[in-house]
């Protein structure tokens, strides 16, 4: 695991190169508006699917709540290391949601596939770049969230 890994609500995808984007039907009929905490955060090489790297198993938390105005504020933590703050804005769809981190700077955004079902929220396929230790390469990320 590689240590820039941890910068604001990318603290899980350190240094990425990241896309945007939606499908252009606007609101979705689930709202995702609340607390979440993450079951699972996985990033997988988009160039082999057989390396990847889950974090919630490695004791990464990382809780996002939500607002109805667009807005989230999130926190993450490694074991051992301090708690980290930060905040946005997102768009959603019924089917996609994308997240921008605004502060702490840089400015970072991701794009998922978004489904959710009851209280579990699966985003998707967010183009990062990620360092598995022999380089930088593309990878995609996929988090798995429960409502609290």
């Amino acid at each position: 695991m590689t240590a820039s890994w941890r910068v604001g609500l990318i603290g899980i995808v350190g240094s990425m190169a990241i896309a945007c984007g939606g499908d252009g039907t606007g609101p979705s009929s689930q709202s995702i508006v609340g607390t979440w905490t993450a079951t699972r955060i996985e990033i997988m090489s988009a160039a082999n699917a057989s390396i990847k790297e889950e974090f919630v198993s490695q004791g990464f938390t990382l809780t996002i709540a939500f607002s109805a105005g667009n807005t989230f504020a999130a926190t993450s933590k490694w074991p051992g290391e301090s708690t980290e703050g930060f905040n946005g804005i997102y768009a959603e769809t019924n089917s996609n949601l994308t997240i921008t981190q605004t502060f702490p700077p840089p400015t970072l955004t991701l794009s998922f596939a978004r489904s959710l079902s009851g209280n579990t929220l699966t985003l998707s396929g967010a183009d990062v770049t990620y360092n598995f230790g022999a380089g930088t390469v593309l990878a995609k990320s996929t988090w798995i969230l429960a409502r609290q």
